[in-house]
């Protein structure tokens, strides 16, 4: 009776240890190249990657243009402010159609802020 419980006990310790043998491999290959996609599209939109290094002055925008360019941005963010760009989003949004409606945010419906 010990040696079979002695038996029972070995086989169990010997699963064990192939139970975690099998959690201690190393990364897949999903782990490895995990970002590799993330990383080719953002460097590939990117029109010159070198252009941190070029100190030289940028020409084409004049001074008080690039001001109100400037200031029209930093007002975008005003707290409160609605604009075309916040109705545009939730125009086709919704869990159906609406009547007399086309589903793509050009028909009757109002739009809820």
């Amino acid at each position: 009776m010990k040696k079979k419980i002695a038996v029972i006990m070995a086989a169990g310790a010997m699963v064990t240890a192939l139970s975690l043998a099998g959690c201690a491999r190393g990364p897949t290959r999903v782990e490895m190249e995990y970002g590799v996609s993330y990383r080719t599209a953002l460097m590939s939109q990117t029109l010159d990657p070198h252009a941190e290094k070029n100190l030289e002055p940028v020409y084409g925008l004049q001074g008080p243009a690039a001001e109100l360019a400037a200031q029209r941005y930093r007002r975008s963010f005003a707290i409160g402010q609605t604009g075309a760009s916040s109705s545009a989003l939730t125009a086709g949004a919704g869990s159906g159609q609406l009547s007399g409606s086309s589903g793509l945010g050009t028909g009757s419906a109002q739009l809820i802020k």
